[in-house]
């Protein structure tokens, strides 16, 4: 079973965020960037827009992912 999350990555002292599935192969975990969702200054904007009705700023897959935390 293949399970997606949310990783973070630290690059030169800044914190990235990406929806990530993980996949068994030969007994071995492999990670697949699936969306890269940016910092968190990006995912507040894009949560703002979200909230103020401009859906149009976001992609299907990003819509997806608000809904999943909206009611979590």
């Amino acid at each position: 079973m293949n399970m997606a999350y949310i990783r973070s990555k630290k690059i030169k002292g800044n914190t990235y965020y990406y929806i990530v599935e993980g996949k068994i192969v030969k007994g071995k975990v492999k990670q697949k960037v699936l969306k890269y969702l940016g910092n968190i200054d990006h995912i507040l904007e894009v949560f703002t827009e979200y909230e103020k009705g401009k859906k149009w700023a976001i992609s299907v897959q990003s819509t997806a992912l608000i809904e999943k935390f909206k009611y979590n």
